[in-house]
């Protein structure tokens, strides 16, 4: 039910991440510029003199040559957000002129591309007209058949809301502002766009999880008051898409509208660093934090994970809380945390934070282990670990998507930020999730090479997904062999500003357990430093991985985890750094 398109995704570096993480929608912005015979494509005015900016043809080389396999015999809605055109365009002067032959012949180029990709990839590419394109006056009956949204503030569309003669017809999508008069769209039905199955009513651009959560909650009122409703509600977004899911966990929404969890476990006991470790009970977590007086423990229980379907509820008892689902998970291990200092092993991922910066390494020893390389911004690390899929969640890194990182013209959103002074996101919390072998490959690149890892990293799938602080997550199995299912406790965001990033709920003081899906179909990465005639170590049975956290970088406990490579589904299993104040066993 509450779908997303990605807003202003004018950077094609990060394209494969985005599709590899489910999105089939996007909204990019190509801009006429009076020194240029190319669109290029930045929500705000781009500089291609100064900056290598995507172009409107390479979209249609990116769905016409070797485009990723997931989306290969998928549909992928691309809305042309046209941008700086003539001010007059029905005017016949020179430069409304040039801007409709320049959008004619990307119209030509891009019919062709779509038999293209239909044919070679069985890709059902659909253009939506946008901004400067909009399909009215002198551009009435140009660009057939595309069709296009219709916003509110439009006065030249104004009467399409609820009629499609003449070129209203052309006015398929509904697609206004948070700010819109939604209830009394709702009053009416929604105009022409309510009875249409087809086509989700569409509005932009909520960051904030209760403008989210509302919207929804008006959206389903009205709905299960049969009140004609589209085919969904959509959101086009700035923020990552599992952020969105995230957000969006509160409303009401079952079955397979679910998207995820996001509660509050504890609130207003203090308490602080939560640790979430599977247990030895079959579908449950055990989530420990301290308080002032004492450890105190809970457990916790998943509903059926493969679609979130069903409902959580908290009963407090005056000895442990329990979240009780219809449905539970296999069992599952707890990892034991030690001292490995002396441990020897071929194969080892070291991960640690200075309070600014997170490094990473790949050792052969953990006792000696090599120069770290700064992967990104963060004051604390946690991981966890499902099959061959590895885990780092930090606090405090650059959020790459967001309104303001999307839509500016500069720096582009893939260009690497690495400044803790400017870039560093105040309790945002960031996954990061690739194969094992993907980490170890990242990291074994040549030693020149930026290992930044950003939201337009296609083999290490990263992103923003909500904000609070010390998160401790832990993978588990879904029905689809394709995703994990990621829980997470942590502290709630006690920020009371709103983040750019991306607001969570404010004024929420306690513990918080969020759940959300991550894609594990990345491609595998490859490196200069790796022959593949030659045999990888990698090939064995067990491997042993530790996160070593050097007192002179951050005083924390050592843990490590046993990876077993296998043909069934190992147990979900989980180590998290751990100050000193906590070094105790789970």
């Amino acid at each position: 039910m509450a779908e997303y398109q990605l807003h202003s995704t004018d950077d094609r570096r990060e394209w494969n991440a985005f599709f590899k993480k489910g999105a089939t929608s996007l909204k990019i912005d190509p801009h006429f510029l009076d020194t240029s015979d190319t669109f290029w494509l930045s929500h705000d005015r781009p500089y291609p003199n100064l900056y290598q900016y995507t172009s409107l043809d390479d979209v249609l080389t990116y769905f016409t040559t070797s485009p990723p396999s997931i989306i290969h015999n998928k549909a992928i809605d691309i809305a042309l957000c046209f941008k700086s055109a003539p001010s007059n365009l029905c005017d016949g002067g020179y430069e409304a002129k040039r801007w409709f032959s320049m959008v004619d012949d990307f119209f030509a180029k891009a019919e062709t591309a779509v038999e293209t990709a239909k044919n070679s990839y069985g890709i059902t590419l659909n253009f939506v007209l946008d901004g400067d394109g909009k399909p009215w006056e002198c551009k009435a009956d140009k660009w057939l058949p595309w069709n296009s949204v219709w916003i509110n503030t439009d006065e030249q569309s104004a009467a399409c809301f609820d009629s499609d003669e003449s070129f209203c017809s052309r006015f398929t999508i509904l697609n206004d502002p948070a700010a819109a008069d939604w209830v009394g769209m709702a009053s009416s039905g929604y105009g022409k766009f309510g009875p249409d199955l087809s086509t989700p009513l569409q509005l932009w651009e909520p960051d904030s999880q209760s403008d989210i959560t509302t919207f929804i909650d008006n959206y389903l009122s009205g709905r299960d008051a049969g009140v004609p409703s589209g085919s969904s509600l959509a959101f086009a977004i700035n923020i990552d898409s599992a952020m969105f899911d995230v957000f969006s966990s509160r409303s009401n929404l079952s079955g397979d509208e679910r998207r995820g969890y996001d509660v509050v476990v504890e609130s207003s006991i203090g308490g602080k660093t939560p640790t979430l470790v599977p247990s030895e009970t079959p579908g449950e977590f055990d989530l420990t934090y301290h308080t002032d007086t004492a450890t105190y423990a809970k457990t916790i229980s998943l509903s059926n994970p493969g679609s979130f379907s069903g409902t959580l509820t908290l009963t407090d008892s005056p000895t442990s809380t329990h979240l009780l689902p219809p449905h539970v998970l296999p069992p599952a291990l707890q990892v034991k945390f030690a001292n490995v200092t002396s441990f020897s092993t071929s194969n080892s991922l070291s991960f640690v934070s200075d309070g600014e910066k997170v490094y990473a390494s790949n050792v052969s020893d953990p006792a000696n282990p090599t120069e770290p390389k700064v992967i990104g911004l963060g004051s604390f690390v946690s991981t966890s670990q499902l099959d061959d899929q590895l885990l780092l969640m930090t606090e405090g890194n650059h959020c790459y998507n967001s309104h303001k990182h999307n839509t500016r013209s500069f720096p582009l959103v893939c260009d690497t930020k690495t400044n803790p002074a400017t870039d560093m996101c105040e309790e945002i919390l960031d996954y990061s999730l690739a194969s094992v072998a993907n980490w170890q490959n990242w990291l074994e690149q040549a030693e020149d090479s930026d290992f930044t890892i950003t939201s337009c990293n296609e083999y290490i799938l990263h992103g923003s997904w909500g904000g609070g602080s010390k998160p401790s997550p832990a993978l588990f199995p879904m029905d689809s062999s394709s995703k994990v299912g990621v829980m997470v406790a942590y502290e709630s965001y006690k920020n009371a500003e709103e983040s750019p990033c991306g607001t969570p709920v404010i004024g929420v003081d306690g513990i918080v357990v969020s759940s959300f899906s991550l894609a594990t179909h990345t491609d595998t990465y490859q490196t200069f430093a790796v022959d593949p005639s030659v045999p990888s170590e990698r090939e064995g049975d067990a491997r042993v991985f530790s996160i070593i956290l050097p007192v002179a970088l951050v005083a924390s406990a050592i843990a490590f985890f046993v990876y077993r490579r296998s043909r069934r589904r190992a147990s979900s299993r989980s180590f998290n750094a751990l100050s000193d104040d906590d070094a105790h066993v789970i």
